[in-house]
């Protein structure tokens, strides 16, 4: 399999390069630096093994749901929903501020402190985590009406995500770039090996098999990325932690909130709608995000680095942006609904092509990616107002579900928040100096 994705990876890495290449151009008005360059050879492991592991693992969600049926699917996703929401309690904020402050520093001895630090308080929250989540569980499974199967899967989901989001972040922010990459190829096919077993063989056609196979292949992934890691083990420094906290934990535990509440969507769905309308809203919601997941995963992490660079000149990058992504929009929703109507189609007979949801998820989609860029625009320079706009969006959005208990109500607020918030993002950006967009 890793020679597979050996072979695959060259014509990935040169469409990736002619993709990120043309678009740098079109953005910023000149051909990508020598370290951009030098930076996306470093980085190419990383984007094609995330590409290929992504498309193994969307495989494995169509079989998934194929398989299992609406309603078992339904349940696994809301598994994978409680599951994240408790990771991000796991983690505490620590996964994003940690490699941030590792990226900050060069002092090989203090990167290990951070790293050995950083790994042992997660280790340490989760056991406290854990211990009341078990103490309460004979009431808090009935609140959001889940069994306590799903209950128990969802802990142990939530420490293989917390540890895989760490592990990730410490790969990269060592530059094991080429591990990770073959890392998530592994994980991935872990998973797909496992579930076929599990369903072929042994006939195991419910949410567990899905679920034990997500974990075998996320388990697999962190052993071998904390293998790789571990010449980094030093001593713990509580020090360090207070001091990262300071500096960087200030409002991505805000952001963690965020997260939090919008994880709440499929909760909320599968408590009032059932767990089969939750099997077919998660079919349509990874079908839409797929190609827009790819595409931004790109954008953020090649693009970000020269928009900061260049900061000065944002109103002329914007007005750029504005012109590839908002005045190009009808494009991007029909490409987005032609991915999503032709996806869908995989899951079977069991999820019904909807119209008004496949428009409807197409055009939150394309509008969620847009919002990300702006408010990532306003981040450089007002980090409070781009949290306080992502939080009024968040919390909009959840309690019309919850008030409603509509899937179309909650993705048409959705829809109507962000076209709001984006202009307003745009009115803060364009009023220091210039106006960049008459009318969106």
């Amino acid at each position: 399999m890793v020679f597979i994705a050996a072979m695959t990876k060259e014509n990935l890495v040169k469409k990736l390069f002619s993709v990120a290449e043309r678009i740098h151009l079109r953005i910023f008005g000149h051909a990508m630096s020598d370290e951009m360059r030098k930076f996306l050879a470093h980085l190419s492991w990383s984007f094609s093994g995330g590409i290929i592991a992504s498309g193994i693992m969307f495989a494995v969600n169509i079989l998934a749901g194929r398989w299992l049926g609406p309603e078992e699917y339904g349940k696994y996703n809301a598994a994978l929903s409680f599951a994240t929401i408790l990771s991000t309690i796991y983690l505490f904020g620590m996964d994003v501020s940690s490699v941030r402050y590792l990226s900050d520093r060069k002092f090989s001895k203090l990167k290990r402190k951070i790293f050995t630090t950083v790994l042992l308080s997660v280790i340490f929250l989760q056991l406290i985590v854990i211990l009341i989540l078990f103490l309460v569980q004979k009431n808090f499974p009935n609140v959001i009406n889940i069994s306590n199967e799903i209950f128990l899967l969802a802990v142990l989901l939530a420490i293989v995500i917390s540890h895989k989001a760490l592990a990730n972040g410490f790969l990269r922010a060592f530059h094991e770039f080429k591990r990770q990459g073959i890392y998530r190829i592994l994980d991935a096919g872990v998973v797909l090996i496992a579930f076929f077993v599990a369903v072929l063989f042994f006939g195991q056609r419910n949410m567990s098999s899905y679920a034990n196979s997500f974990l075998l292949g996320g388990a697999m992934f962190v052993l071998f990325s904390l293998w790789s890691l571990r010449k980094n083990i030093s001593e713990y420094d509580l020090s360090i932690l207070k001091k990262m906290f300071s500096e960087y934990n200030r409002y991505v535990l805000f952001l963690s909130l965020i997260g939090i509440i919008v994880a709440s969507d499929k909760l909320i769905i599968g408590r009032f709608l059932g767990f089969k309308e939750l099997g077919y809203y998660s079919a349509y919601y990874a079908s839409s995000h797929l190609f827009v997941a790819e595409l931004g995963g790109i954008f953020m992490n090649v693009f970000w680095p020269s928009v900061i660079k260049n900061s000065k000149s944002i109103q002329m990058i914007l007005r750029k942006v504005v012109r590839l992504f908002v005045f190009g929009a009808p494009f991007w929703v029909i490409l987005i609904s032609a991915s999503t109507f032709s996806l869908i189609s995989l899951f079977g007979k069991g999820y019904p092509i909807r119209y008004d949801y496949l428009v409807l998820f197409s055009m939150n989609t394309f509008l969620g990616f847009l919002f990300s860029i702006f408010t990532g625009f306003l981040n450089v320079h007002h980090i409070k107002k781009s949290v306080v706009i992502s939080g009024v969006f968040a919390f909009s959005s959840i309690l019309t579900l919850f008030l409603t208990q509509s899937i179309l109500s909650y993705i048409c607020l959705q829809i109507a928040l962000q076209v709001v918030l984006i202009c307003v993002v745009n009115f803060f950006l364009s009023s220091e100096k210039e106006t960049i967009i008459a009318t969106t």
